[in-house]
């Protein structure tokens, strides 16, 4: 998958390429509105629009490599065409004209961007209000810090082992995971492909990406911030449980890393 990654960094239209490639590997072909809506997309985040011009790491790369992890992550499901589809065509638009900055003490603020932000190209490829409001509580439900619990309990609901939730007002559209177990199935795929690429292959690579969240962000992202992610906001994969040994070894390096740096600590202050 890395490999793939590398080789797409330097691709002419990448987004539209890889779109196109995984439309083909699902028989899916234009007019079809799915097909047509993310054809509009990745040829405008390809263009610059809202591929996040910039930034180091919420960009047009970014946008190829979710794309693809929720490809992979579908065909472990029975989904249909179409439900893959919706969530392919989600994980193109969940960070549409990204900002380069946190959502801050806003919950769902970047989400709701990018959902508004490409509606238009959903309207006009005629896809119904109905898939439209879906493939936004796809979209809503990546954000880390409320929507992927969201996706997870209602993940919990359909599987008789928690009570219905209670919905945010900042994003009523999540309603959509209650009412349908494939649509809350379709969410995880979209929420743990945004995240595969940063925990979930090696620790070189998650290291690499850190690092170009860091400097996006202008702030320093240290291990102990990588092990804090994987210890406390993401509780791992439901869809894709094979990537979960990745995520321990990553894990233990972080461990090991930051025990190391304690004790250089305790050291250097016992000696002085």
């Amino acid at each position: 998958m890395i490999t793939v990654f590398t080789e797409i960094d330097s691709l002419p239209n990448k987004v539209r390429q890889s779109f196109d490639a995984v439309a083909q590997c699902l028989g899916a072909s234009a007019p079809a509105p799915l097909v047509a809506a993310g054809q509009r997309l990745s040829q405008a985040i390809d263009h610059g629009e809202g591929a996040g011009l910039g930034n180091p790491y919420h960009n047009a790369q970014h946008s190829c490599e979710v794309l693809l992890c929720a490809h992979f992550l579908s065909l472990w499901t029975d989904l249909e065409v179409n439900a893959r589809l919706e969530a392919i065509l989600a994980a193109l638009i969940h960070d549409f004209h990204h900002d380069g900055h946190p959502n801050g003490p806003t919950p769902f603020r970047l989400e709701r961007q990018s959902v508004n932000r490409a509606m238009s190209c959903l309207i006009e490829a005629g896809l119904p209000a109905r898939q439209r409001r879906r493939i936004a509580a796809l979209v809503l439900a990546t954000e880390i810090g409320h929507g992927l619990a969201i996706a997870r309990a209602c993940h919990a609901y359909h599987a008789g082992n928690a009570p219905r939730l209670v919905m945010p007002v900042a994003a009523p559209e999540l309603a959509e995971l209650a009412k349908s177990s494939t649509a809350t199935r379709q969410a995880l795929i979209v929420c743990e492909a945004d995240v595969l690429s940063s925990v979930g292959l090696t620790v070189e690579y998650a290291i690499r990406l850190q690092d170009k969240l860091s400097f996006e962000y202008g702030v320093s992202l240290e291990k102990e911030d990588k092990l804090r992610f994987i210890s406390e906001i993401f509780p791992g994969f439901i869809i894709g449980t094979f990537f979960q040994p990745n995520v321990e070894r990553l894990r233990q390096f972080l461990l090991l890393h930051t025990r190391d740096v304690s004790a250089t600590s305790v050291d250097r202050h016992e000696t002085r």
